[in-house]
């Protein structure tokens, strides 16, 4: 049985085709850098002790986390717990589990749910919160392996009978279940904005770049997502799953410099925009994204045609 709780946002799901590409993952309308979103669901793990998974709008799981399972498995679709591995250890149950999981996930919650629950064949009690952005679906949260602080008959139940019918050893597994996270509704809720919040954060930083527009705009939206974050010409290539050559050959016909070139000219508008609400130069270099003064120096006077120390006069100036 599925359960829709009663918290409203603005949205509705307007469904992409997710696929694979380049060993990167791809949407119609969207790409999703793997690396960032991994380590804010690490992050998230590591606060709130909840595991969770991402799913694409085809019911793929394309990340979890923690992205180390307790059996010391590096592998980033194997984060469950040690109550949850010991049973999908058994084939039988891994393939109901997942079964669960898909259904689960094909189940259309009315528009504005912030979340909904589940049931999994072990009776523990799990959660989806769908991803939007712009009303638009970008994929599914994932989470549970937890015990609520309300335990329930039919739970307890539906343990012992997997335990009988695969001869495990009942107090083993009841000693790895009290080991499970015990939450309340008030803690749920509370986790299901921060993964909406997630979402959203994703899409404004650039996590999910638009692959409908141009090309040369995809670059232009990313740079200014990113530019006060390390970034150069293989991390966007990766984002945006395209070769050297091609973000070359985009930048020099329609864009007309080099990738570091527009990235550094970026990065000095936005230093003389701080500098202007009258950040001192070192502050409004790293505050636009350069890890060195000298090279930024630099990068301003081409720019420019003039030093910042310079600018910053003219500034002072215009005051008098």
């Amino acid at each position: 049985m599925f359960t829709k709780l009663n918290e409203k946002v603005q949205s509705q799901s307007v469904p992409f085709k997710n696929k694979y590409s380049n060993g990167g993952i791809v949407l119609d309308f969207l790409s999703l850098n793997y690396t960032y979103l991994s380590e804010a669901m690490n992050d998230f793990y590591q606060l709130t002790g909840i595991r969770i998974s991402f799913w694409n709008t085809e019911a793929e799981k394309i990340i979890m986390a923690p992205d180390d399972a307790d059996g010391g498995l590096k592998n980033h679709l194997n984060g469950n717990s040690a109550f949850c591995s010991k049973l999908r250890a058994i084939p039988e149950i891994d393939a109901q589990c997942h079964c669960c999981d898909l259904q689960a996930l094909q189940q259309n919650p009315r528009k504005g749910d912030i979340l909904y629950s589940f049931q999994c064949v072990a009776g523990l009690t799990e959660y989806i919160v769908p991803a939007y952005f712009n009303n638009h679906l970008l994929g599914n949260f994932m989470f549970g392996q937890i015990r609520s602080a309300q335990p329930k008959e039919k739970s307890s139940e539906l343990r012992q009978q997997l335990y009988r019918d695969y001869q495990l050893d009942p107090k083993e597994m009841e000693s790895l279940y009290e080991h499970l996270p015990c939450v309340n509704h008030d803690f749920i809720m509370a986790a299901a904005r921060i993964l909406r919040a997630i979402g959203s954060h994703a899409y404004y930083n650039g996590l999910f770049v638009s692959s409908s527009l141009p090309l040369s705009s995809r670059i232009y939206q990313y740079v200014q997502t990113n530019f006060m974050r390390p970034i150069n010409v293989q991390s966007i290539c990766e984002v945006l799953h395209i070769s050297r050559s091609t973000l070359s050959q985009t930048m020099r016909r329609e864009i007309g410099c080099s990738f570091v070139t527009f990235v550094n000219d970026v990065r000095i508008d936005n230093v003389k925009k701080c500098m202007q609400n009258g950040m001192s130069i070192t502050e409004a270099a790293y505050r636009s994204g350069f890890r060195s003064t000298s090279y930024m120096y630099r990068a301003f006077r081409a720019r420019t045609g003039i030093s910042p120390s310079v600018y910053k006069n003219m500034l002072k100036n215009e005051e008098l």
